[in-house]
Order: C-alpha cells, then sequence, then structure tokens
C-alpha cells in the first residue's frame, strides 16, 4: 500500500504500473492503473493527467487481449482529453491506440479517421520528423494497404520510413519494420524488382 492521498499517490500507482507493464507483470499493473485513474479523477475530475492515466490503462488491457475493457478505457480518456486538452500530446497516443484496437476488430473506416486525426495532432505537438508521427504514418499507411487504397498507402508508407531512418537510424527495429511494409507493398503492386530491393536493405 503506497501512503499518501489524492494526485501524488495516483501518480506513484501509475508510474509503479507503467513499470509493472513493460516488466509484463500485467496482473500486478492492473489495480495500480485502477487505483491510479479513480484517485485522479476524484482529486482532479476530468484533468489531462485522469486522460492520460485512463489511456494507459487501456492500453495494458489491449495487451491483455481484453479488447472491450481497452476500448471503453480509451474512448473515456479521449472523451476527456477532447473537453480540456484536444492538443495534448497523450490525445494523439489515445487516438493512435483507437486506431489500432478498431482496426483489430475490422472497424477500418473507424481506425481510418483515428489514425488520420492522430497523424495531424502528432505533427503539430511534436514536429513533423518524430519517431511517433511515423509510427501513426505507418499504421495508416498499413490499413490503406489493407483496403487495396495502394496510392494511398505509399506516401504514408514512405514518411515513417523516411523518419525511421533520419531519427532512429538504419539498425532499429523500427527502420527494418517500415523497410518490409514498404517491401510488401511493392510486392501488392507487382513491383518485384523493388520489392527485393527493399528487403536486400533489411537484410544488409
Amino acid at each position: 500500500r503506497l501512503r499518501g492521498e489524492g494526485r501524488n499517490s495516483s501518480e506513484l500507482y501509475r508510474s509503479l504500473g507503467t513499470l509493472y507493464q513493460v516488466q509484463g507483470r500485467f496482473d500486478d499493473a492492473e489495480p495500480l492503473f485502477r487505483k491510479a485513474a479513480e484517485g485522479y479523477e476524484a482529486s482532479t475530475g476530468e484533468h489531462p493527467e485522469t486522460a492520460k492515466t485512463y489511456s494507459r490503462y487501456g492500453q495494458m488491457r489491449f495487451a491483455q487481449g481484453d479488447l472491450k475493457d481497452a476500448e471503453r478505457l480509451l474512448s473515456k480518456a479521449m472523451a476527456m482529453f477532447e473537453k480540456k486538452a484536444p492538443w495534448h500530446p497523450e490525445a494523439a497516443g489515445t487516438l493512435h491506440h483507437l486506431g489500432v484496437l478498431h482496426a483489430a476488430q475490422g472497424r477500418l473506416a473507424d481506425a481510418d479517421a483515428e489514425f488520420r486525426k492522430a497523424l495531424s495532432l502528432r505533427e503539430k505537438s511534436l514536429g513533423s520528423k518524430h519517431p511517433d508521427v511515423g509510427a501513426t504514418a505507418s499504421q495508416l499507411g498499413r490499413l490503406c494497404q489493407q483496403q487495396m487504397k495502394l496510392d494511398m498507402a505509399e506516401p504514408f508508407l514512405k514518411l515513417a520510413l523516411e523518419i525511421d531512418e533520419a531519427v532512429l537510424g538504419a539498425e532499429h527495429p523500427a527502420t527494418a519494420a517500415s523497410l518490409t511494409a514498404l517491401a510488401e507493398l511493392r510486392l501488392t503492386q507487382a513491383k518485384p524488382e523493388d520489392a527485393q530491393k527493399l528487403m536486400l536493405r533489411v537484410l544488409s
């Protein structure tokens, strides 16, 4: 049990929950996120920190495979952000994760809209070359490819690769994933030679 009340103890609960989540200790993290979210809401109402905590809690529930509860928590977080801090960087992250969740559920139109809004928010709040911008661009490109909107997919996948190479470096796993995604697009476009060149870059 942590000492203290209100916002300070909620921050500690959230930090410890995040640590356990990174360690894969989801069963230990879950009650801490719940206490943090309830504590923030009780002490600060619909404050961005409350929304941030519900968002982190929802992301963990998604990682656990509970899509229904993850959607409830992420949607609650997003509603708070839209009321109090629509341009908050965590609002864009929440939208991104809602997009991932809805894509997994086959709700492609919802996912498309969420990824597009998240991309715009991330570019405005973080800058156009931030890795999080690349992550959302990659998800949007893959979603477009899944719907066979190949011409729309290409600029998003290229943007993701450009950011990853420039910011994270050629050896980073995210860069390899972006190269692979673009190679898969080239195969779908019936451009096997271009796909091969990209895959050889992954292997080199």
